[in-house]
């Protein structure tokens, strides 16, 4: 015969050694989900960055500045402002316009004539008459298409941005 015994350890806590496991197993699974979240998010990070890099590589190595003669026109107390653009990059960029803003006031001067094309290594230089009295009052910001068509404006409160393509068009104002 059977005789029935006291219930042994298990029986009695059963419930709560299974709540227990429960318990874990969903800790351990959102866990396992934040980890997974964070090193996908930190890997989309990583790829947008070298993204941008590669596509501002050749944005990157456009430069240009700013220089003045003497007063060539005593009369009118005019110099001639330079504005020389280097391409260093291996391929040509297109559209080049530079843009004169004052240092002070921030406000828009004038604009240089465009270059419909730069090729690689020789500088371009493109001039305009400027007052003497503003000569070092002068900053110069410009705008570009790369090699990929892709729009840049260089030099402005961003050191360099892409925008849009009808961006960077200001009219000379021809003083």
């Amino acid at each position: 015969m059977i005789a029935a015994s006291r219930p042994w350890w298990f029986d009695t806590h059963g419930p709560t050694i299974s709540a227990a496991v429960a318990a874990i197993l969903v800790g351990v699974t959102i866990a396992y989900v934040v980890i997974t979240h964070r090193l996908l998010e930190a890997q989309r990070l990583d790829r947008t960055d070298r993204l941008e890099r590669e596509r501002s590589e050749q944005a990157r190595l456009i430069g240009g500045h700013l220089g003045h003669g003497p007063v060539y026109d005593n009369q009118r107390k005019v110099v001639r402002l330079r504005g020389t653009f280097r391409n260093a990059s291996p391929l040509p960029v297109r559209d080049v316009v530079g843009y004169v803003f004052l240092r002070d006031t921030g406000g828009f001067f004038d604009a240089f004539p465009s270059v419909a094309t730069m090729e690689p290594g020789a500088p371009v230089t493109v001039e305009m008459d400027l007052p003497a009295a503003l000569a070092a009052n002068t900053r110069l910001e410009f705008y570009f298409d790369d090699d990929n068509g892709q729009r840049w404006h260089k030099y402005g409160t961003t050191p360099l941005v892409a925008v849009d393509r009808g961006d960077g068009h200001l009219e000379p104002k021809g003083h």
